[in-house]
């Protein structure tokens, strides 16, 4: 079995189940080494907090790094805000492709995607005791293309290709894409794009990429790249914005 193409029916039907704006955080799985933890952590908290004068949702892509900084972050607001008689609600789900792949004698074979235990773990410690999860697509591939369709901003924290090219998706799509450009990897070559000072070895790299970013040269309309040095300089950002 392979691939097929988006479901605009299911996308619709995920969005529908949250509030709005739907707030994307995505970055790398194995993040590079000028990555510091702490930068997702605290994205996730200050999002989560943001999320209380907009009303939205914040999910990830359900892979092991970035997103579970981000998601112990959001967590550790909830859990820092709770009264004796309520917690907040992380209002966070992650967003996960049917099947995951691994080389057998045979060739690529496909098993049913499994969450990182990161997630289950922090998950108890909610308000629900779980983490929500949405599947949608086939493999990770089809997932970034539902990925880029139901969110309605992304932040971006480090990554790598597979980053630049739910970004790209995300641009190409005219929706706001937040580059949190000292966290490195592909949050700062946003930045170069948006300033355009990529080096030559930049862009032949991302032209060499298996992935699908080399869209991202050719994007004439950079006003949907937004940097922000800091996490803090998300308040000012999302209080612009919504």
């Amino acid at each position: 079995m392979t691939s097929i193409g988006l479901n605009d029916s299911l996308a619709r039907k995920i969005k529908e189940r949250y509030g709005q704006p739907i707030i994307g955080v995505i970055g790398a799985t194995m993040p590079s080494i000028d990555y510091d933890p702490e930068k997702g952590f605290e994205a996730g908290y200050i999002l989560r907090d943001i999320l209380n004068s907009i009303n939205g949702a914040l999910f990830t892509g359900g892979v092991e790094g970035v997103g579970i900084d981000a998601y112990a972050g959001i967590v550790a607001y909830c859990q820092e805000n709770k009264s004796p008689i309520n917690m907040p609600d992380d209002n966070f789900f992650v967003l996960v492709p049917e099947f995951e792949f691994f080389q057998g004698r045979k060739g690529m074979n496909p098993f049913p995607y499994q969450l990182p235990q990161g997630y289950r773990a922090l998950g108890m410690l909610t308000s629900k005791h779980h983490v929500t999860i949405e599947t949608a697509g086939y493999d990770m591939a089809e997932r970034r293309k539902y990925l880029s369709e139901i969110g309605d901003v992304f932040v971006v924290l480090n990554g790598g290709y597979g980053t630049l090219d739910e970004a790209t998706m995300a641009l190409m799509k005219q929706k706001p894409v937040v580059s949190l450009y000292n966290t490195g990897g592909a949050a700062r070559i946003l930045y170069d794009v948006k300033n355009d000072t990529l080096n030559p070895d930049q862009k032949m790299n991302l032209l060499k990429s298996q992935v699908n970013v080399t869209e991202l040269l050719n994007i004439n309309n950079r006003d949907n790249i937004h940097l922000v040095p800091n996490s803090t300089d998300l308040y000012p950002f999302f209080k612009k914005l919504f």
